[in-house]
This record gives C-alpha cells, structure tokens and sequence, in this order.
C-alpha cells in the first residue's frame, strides 16, 4: 500500500501534467473559437460559464463536508460507515442535479438582463445555447460521480485524474475538429455533454472494482447525530464555495451588465492565462489536501509537526505564485499578440490589477488547503457573508466610478480590496489557532512581503 507521501506526490504529478495538458488545448481550442465564432459567442462563453459556477453552488459543498467525514473512516478501516456516507452522498447528489436543472430552466426568461449589449441578442440563439450548458452541468451529477469521493479519502485521486485526462483530451480534439469543419456552436457544446458523462460512467465503474465493498447496501443508514454534525459541516463549507464563487465567478457577470459583453469576451482571454495557472498550481496544492487531512487525525496533538509541514508549504506557495505573477506581467502583452492579435491586449493598468488580484489569491493558497483539510469551516461561518458583501459593494461602486476603459480594473480592485479586508486575515487566524494554536503575525508579515516583492520584481 502506498505511504501518505508516495500519494501525494502521485497527485501532485498527475494533477500538474493533466493541468499543463489542458492549459495547452484550451489555447489551442480558444484560438479556433475565437476565428471560427467571433467575439459575441465569446463573450457569451464567459458570461454562461460564470453563471452556472453560480449554479453549481447548488451542492454547497456536500462533497467536501463527506470526504472531511470519510478521512476518519478510512483511517480506522470502518468500512460500514463509509458505504453509509457514499449511500447518504448518492441520494444527495441526485438532488443536486434537479435542482441545477430545475433553477437552471427558471432562469432563462432572466438572461436578456444580464447583457448590456441587447441589440446583439437578435443575432443568436442564446436560449438555446444556455440550454446545452446547463445539460453539460446537470447531468455530471447523474452518473456516478459520488463515488470519486472514496478516491478522495484514500488519497489516490490521480486514478481519477488519469482518466478525466484521457476524456478531455478526446473531447478538445473533437470540438477543434468540428468548429474547423462546421463552425457551429451547438455540435460544439454537444461533445462535452455526451463524453462527461461518459467518463462518469467509467470512472463510477472503475472504482467500484477498486472498493468493491462500495457497491454493498449499507446495514444501516447514517444516525441522526451524523447527519446533524454533517449538515453542520455542509452549511459551514457552503458559505465558504458561496463567497468563493461571488468573489471569483461574477467579475464577468458584473462586467457584462455595466460595460459590454465585449469587454467581458476580451477580458476572458486573459482569464484564461490566469485561471491555467492558478490551476496548475493549486492542483499542486491541493494535491496534500487528503494527506494533510489523515496528518491531522494521526498527528492530532502534534501542533509542531503540522506547522513545520505548514511553513515548508507556505515558503513552495511564496515562491511558486511570485514567480508565476511576474512571469504574467512582463510577457502578457507579447503572448496575447502572438496568440490572438494586438486588439485584443488590454491596458497596462487593467493587465497590473490582473496579476495583483492573481497574486493576492494565490499567495493564500497553503491557508485555503490547511482549512479544507483540517475541516476549519465551521468555527470560520461567517467570514464568508461579510466577504461576499464587500465584494459586491466594493465591485458595483467601483465598475459605475471608474470610466468604461477600466471596467476591469474597477471590479477587480472591488475583488481585492474584499479578499484584504475580510478573506486575507480571517482565515489565516482561524488555521493557526485550531491547527497550530498560535497567532498568525508571521505569516501576515510573510504574506506581504511575498507580495511586495513579486510586484517590485515585475515592475522592475
């Protein structure tokens, strides 16, 4: 059997090679999209892309509160009570996806409000684009996907990376080919549909012959103290993917009913730079979230060993996003003309506000892995409103000050000026004082000068 280390050193390289894999055919694949459908459906693209992230709130972070629960399960071998949280998990999830699916269908009388651009909703059928991208999000929670929750706990998810690899990689081949050959947005949108859930289907089959004690009926179902203490911990994590989704998924959304949907095509592109890269690296990440969760429940009196793992995390993380940011200023301007041409490079001041938000985010990274693992949610409930509030606040006062040409800017100073205020402090306080019993001075004063030294580097 694999150690904890040889685990998380399996996904660290799965989940970094599948993410430069992507990082590459999503250029690839954008490129095409952009020459074959132009700037409206890209735009389109970002916009349906950011509501359904909404959307998917809809599973409020049940997978996450289960997973927290089955670390313990699978570390003391109770295989009863796993086959008890997976039951409870399958149920939940079919839930999930109607619900998706029903709000989803209410929402599309509403979607003409959230293009400022409505002269150009004549030229497409946005209803039934919209239609496709909520199938493609529904239906992934139809077809087995609870089980990838047991690969969690054991911390063997690369089995699972490896497969979704081989799916993405047909898929973006057969989406390039189809817009070469017909330029039509729908037989685009169709392939992701039909092959996620075929790789659903695969993998639940999968990791049924891996556990086959997963495919057992449970004797019992989960009492009501476990379900109480789970949906404590369900609505502790939802506030938390709430305010993540908010902070992280509606710039385009905002953008998109004060400026121009335009605007918010041009600036997805950049997106797509910064999003690669935070998810190479947070895969990195977060690939030690499942070893640093079985740490706490084996090491659980041992504050110094988790905080000496913490600071050699945290000291990776400074350097890994500050070298990553610097990267992005000084070569944006050059790969985006190369890439897709000169007009779609944006002002320096907008690229500046875009790695700073990249930076101030990531720099978080060891922060947010440490409270997932050691499941610190609960005792942390309500940052998240006050995050979510500011955001909101911070972006919208900002987007109608500022003039048009720095809409991006605008909400993302809004975006920053939250994560500081509310996200930045709250939760390296809540790590240190749970997991390691400590006050966090340190690491606010590691933090900033990481970040002062990133910027003064690509400035430079």
């Amino acid at each position: 059997m694999a150690s904890r280390l040889e685990n998380s050193l399996y996904n660290v390289l799965t989940g970094v090679f599948g993410q430069i894999l992507s990082f590459v055919l999503s250029f690839a694949i954008r490129t095409v999209f952009i020459q074959k459908l132009g700037e409206l459906y890209l735009g389109i693209n970002g916009l349906f892309t950011n509501i359904l992230s909404v959307l998917n709130l809809a599973e409020l972070g049940l997978g996450t509160a289960i997973v927290i629960e089955m670390y313990r399960t699978v570390e003391t071998g109770d295989k009863e009570k796993t086959k008890q949280y997976l039951a409870f998990y399958r149920k939940s999830y079919y839930v999930i996806g109607s619900v998706i699916l029903a709000v989803g269908m209410l929402t599309m009388p509403f979607l003409d409000m959230l293009i400022n651009d409505r002269e150009l909703l004549d030229l497409i059928n946005y209803k039934a684009i919209w239609l496709m991208y909520l199938a493609n999000t529904a239906f992934s929670y139809f077809f087995m996907g609870y089980r990838q929750a047991i690969l969690q706990a054991n911390q063997q998810e690369y089995k699972s990376r490896l497969i979704s690899y081989g799916f993405k990689l047909l898929e973006m081949i057969l989406q390039i080919a189809l817009l070469l050959l017909f330029s039509n947005i729908y037989l685009y949108l169709a392939i992701p549909i039909v092959l996620g859930c075929t790789n659903a289907l695969v993998q639940g089959v999968l990791i049924g012959r891996w556990f086959p004690f997963i495919k057992e009926k449970p004797s019992a179902k989960l009492s009501l103290d476990e379900l109480k203490k789970t949906g404590r911990n369900v609505a502790s994590v939802a506030l938390y993917k709430v305010s993540g989704t908010v902070i992280n998924s509606t710039d385009s959304i905002i953008l998109s009913s004060f400026v121009s949907i335009m605007l918010t095509g041009v600036y997805s592109n950049y997106l797509v730079i910064t999003s690669a890269m935070s998810t190479i690296l947070s895969k990195l990440f977060s690939a030690f979230t499942a070893s640093l969760g079985s740490l706490n429940v084996a090491a659980a009196d041992d504050s110094n060993r988790k905080y000496r793992v913490f600071n050699a995390l945290s000291l990776l993380n400074f350097w890994a996003y500050g070298f990553c940011a610097v990267c992005m200023y000084t070569l944006f301007d050059p790969f985006i003309e190369i890439w897709i041409g000169d007009r779609y490079i944006l002002n320096q001041a907008t690229e500046a506000a875009i790695v700073l938000n990249f930076l101030v985010v990531g720099l978080q990274e060891t922060i947010g892995t440490h409270r997932a693992a050691y499941g610190l949610f609960y005792q942390g409930r309500y940052r998240p409103i006050f995050s979510i509030a500011t955001n909101i606040v911070f972006s919208v006062l900002l987007v109608t000050s500022l003039p048009q040409d720095y809409g991006v800017v605008a909400v993302l100073l809004g975006t920053i000026l939250s994560n500081l205020t509310t996200i930045l402090w709250y939760d390296a306080w809540i790590v240190h004082k749970y997991a390691f019993n400590m006050k966090p001075f340190k690491f606010y004063l590691h933090f900033f000068c990481a970040l002062l030294s990133a910027l003064r580097s690509a400035s430079a």
